[in-house]
């Protein structure tokens, strides 16, 4: 049987405030991360099987060997790893639990000493000075510790009978002589003797993990502390609980696995709890082989079955950043991450707290098996020396394995990493200040150190809506925020595609997030109006991101005043007001939406075009005994043919006609006598009966005519 672990915690912890009775999870996709590097550093003692693992405030990596009974240190700047041998050669079998909370500012770690039955804190006071301080606990084989915000060390007693216990009272190294430890006898539960009957029984129920949740403030109520354990063989027919112990009221409650409706043996080992106060946990046990989720308070109860069998999933580990769960597979040999925003209440099966004891009282509440006992006492330090110098340092050369690639998944929620090498054995793991992983890999023939490391990433987002509209000659902006996704950060470049007829620059083209930039988009009096669907880019050298954005381009509505020359007038100002028409045309190659320009001094009205025939139809009205002028600037692909105007049929005359192009419009110009009048637009192909060229003259045939009519009249 393996020994039990040996984890680290360092101190001062920081420890989540958060609510243990609410189940709030983010709306935000959680994508299980790509392209994710593994570096190993390998242990100098070949059979060291490795335990716990930490980093101090200096970023140094501290572990714990089980089988060796010594204390390691890696230090990842220089390549090194530094060992003690801490203890007596008796000390073996030394275990301790792994760490309830990580962080904190100072180098202080904490850890248990599973067969000497001591708590034991290492102090790093400076440079290789380390004072060891250890207290004696009444129970027997302490597994894991935490510590909570006040200094106070928690941990599991796993013999029998099971205890929770405290040591409280303990201040700054090195003066520390005495403590203050406080334990709790677990209650146990027997299938023989029927689920709460009140005999007191012994609790051989292995508790194993534990982990202190403290809640801040609230308008509601009080800040608390909650301390959550497993127990491995607890619960009906042997088969696990979960427990937690409210501190303010000194209210125990338990969560028994084996009962109904979650028969079934479960074997619980890990166990954390989120910022959203949702209890996390794996179950170790063939049959189990899940990873759990408590919540709502513990009312609401889930598991995750993992796709591969007999994996041992242990280490549970929030990722407050990444709105997941990492978990390892020790059998498994593979790296497990959930996306906590797939979770959902629906479907949750209720757990009631089937058993809740009040130790203060000694009385039971709900279906208890017996009554929980607390006794306190005074325990005095049983040892403190100090470490010195190293038994030795030995240089480490790092390899990288490449990508560990991409994970299989999602299974239930769940994702899987394949660690490259077979058997690893990874055991436990936590996050670091660059929210990278770091994880120890043990079995009988690996013994690494080994760091996850996520790619540095960014996103993008927009601060200003992402369309907008100008017209033409104008400009529009658009802000951006580059945000870091990881703590690590490299340069991110921001790019843009440009269509013909635009210009675009950033106000900070470079930098490393989180910073802001604002695009600017120009446009000419000559820039083709339409829709213009761009996209932004960051790219860095590990990550790119894009995000999209629309620009409608409109031609200017104005009024002017322009001088217009015809056959019937001598040179003439008017002033004409212009207006645009957006129009459907969906013929292939012709942009679904464009914009047609009416310049005129008439009143446009009736405007419509037909996209089946090509032609443009629309009324002009103005006062009798005026001219009236009208330009018309179009899109060439939205007539057949060169443009040809017709005004009333062809009943009424063009008094004058020009016509410009370029390679993209046409821009018409006419006049006529003011009234009411119908304007048909459509190309030569369309309307062949009424060439451009034949207007003219069709107008001064007509001219011809009335002349040699009133000729006649006066004869």
């Amino acid at each position: 049987m393996r020994p039990m672990r040996t984890v680290l915690v360092a101190a001062i912890l920081v420890v989540a405030l958060i609510s243990s009775g609410s189940f709030a999870l983010s709306p935000v996709a959680a994508a299980a991360p790509q392209n994710l590097k593994l570096v190993e550093w390998p242990v100098p003692h070949g059979s060291a099987e490795l335990g716990g693992i930490i980093a101090d405030s200096s970023g140094r990596i501290w572990f714990t060997e089980n089988s060796s009974g010594w204390l390691g240190l890696l230090d990842p700047v220089v390549n090194k790893i530094y060992e003690w041998s801490a203890w007596s050669a008796n000390s073996r079998n030394i275990v301790t639990g792994r760490a309830g909370a990580f962080g904190g500012t100072s180098n202080r770690i904490y850890f248990a000493e599973y067969s000497r039955n001591e708590i034991a804190f290492l102090d790093n006071v400076t440079g290789y000075l380390n004072y060891l301080t250890e207290f004696r606990i009444n129970g027997t084989g302490p597994v894991s510790v935490a510590v909570d915000n006040t200094g106070d060390i928690w941990f599991t007693e796993s013999g029998n009978p099971g205890y929770i216990g405290e040591l409280s009272g303990i201040n700054t190294a090195p003066s520390s002589t005495t403590a203050q430890l406080s334990e709790w006898a677990l209650p146990a539960f027997s299938s023989a003797l029927g689920f709460g009957n009140g005999t007191n029984l012994p609790c051989d129920c292995l508790p194993w993990d534990i982990y202190v949740n403290q809640t801040s403030a609230t308008s509601s109520s009080s800040p608390d502390t909650y301390v959550w354990f497993t127990e491995k063989t607890g619960g009906t027919n042997g088969y696990g609980a979960i427990g937690r112990l409210q501190v303010s009221t000194n209210i125990l409650t338990i969560w028994d696995l084996g009962a109904s409706p979650l028969i079934g043996i479960h074997a619980p080992t890990d166990i954390t709890v989120d910022s959203s106060g949702n209890v996390y946990w794996t179950n170790s046990a063939s049959a189990g082989n899940s990873l759990s989720l408590l919540g709502n308070g513990g009312t609401t109860y889930k598991e995750y079955a993992l796709a591969t069998t007999s994996a041992s999933p242990v280490s549970p580990l929030p990722d407050p950043a990444r709105k997941a769960v990492w978990g390892l597979e020790h059998t498994g040999n593979n790296i497990l991450y959930l996306d906590t925003t797939a979770i959902t209440t629906t479907g949750l099966t209720p757990v009631a707290a089937q058993c809740t004891i009040s130790p203060a009282t000694n009385a039971r509440v709900a279906n208890c098996p017996n009554v929980a006992t607390q006794t306190t006492t005074s325990v005095a330090r049983a040892g403190q020396r100090s470490l010195g110098y190293p038994n030795t340092i030995t240089p480490v050369n790092p390899t990288s394995s490449g990508s560990l690639g991409s994970p299989t998944g999602p299974h239930n929620g769940l994702y899987e990493y394949s660690l490259l090498s077979a058997g690893a054995g990874p055991y436990s793991l936590f996050l670091d200040a660059n929210e990278n992983l770091w994880i120890t890999e043990s079995s009988n023939t690996v013994n690494r150190i080994a760091e996850i490391q996520f790619p540095a990433d960014f996103s993008l987002q927009l601060t200003s809506s992402s369309s907008q509209s100008v017209s033409q000659g104008g400009s529009g902006t658009y802000s951006i925020s580059i945000t870091p996704a990881t703590s690590h950060q490299v340069p991110v470049t921001l790019s843009v595609n440009a269509p013909s007829g635009l210009t675009l620059s950033f106000s900070t083209p470079t930098g490393t997030p989180p910073f802001t930039s604002t695009l600017t988009i120009s446009t000419t009096d000559s820039t083709t109006p339409t829709n213009y669907a761009l996209t932004i880019t960051g790219i860095s050298s590990s990550a790119t991101h894009s995000l999209g954005l629309t620009l409608t381009v409109t031609l200017s509505t104005t009024t002017s005043t322009t001088a217009v020359t015809s056959t019937l007038t001598q040179s003439v100002t008017v002033t004409l007001t212009t207006t645009q028409y957006s129009v459907s045309q969906t013929q292939s190659g012709v942009s679904p939406t464009t914009f047609i320009q009416v310049s005129s001094n008439s009143t446009i009205s009736n405007f419509q075009f037909d996209s089946s025939k090509l032609l443009l139809n629309f009324t002009v009205n103005g006062p009798s005994g005026t001219i009236g002028y009208t330009n018309v600037v179009i899109a060439k692909n939205l007539l057949n043919g060169s443009p040809a105007v017709l005004i009333d049929n062809g009943l009424t005359p063009v008094l004058a006609f020009s016509l410009a192009s370029n390679s993209t419009h046409y821009f018409i110009a006419f006049t006529y006598h003011h009234s009411t009048h119908q304007i048909t637009i459509g190309g030569s192909n369309t309307v062949p009966e009424f060439p451009i060229s034949a207007l003219p003259l069709l107008a001064g045939a007509l001219l011809m005519i009335s002349l040699a009519v009133q000729k006649r009249r006066k004869r």
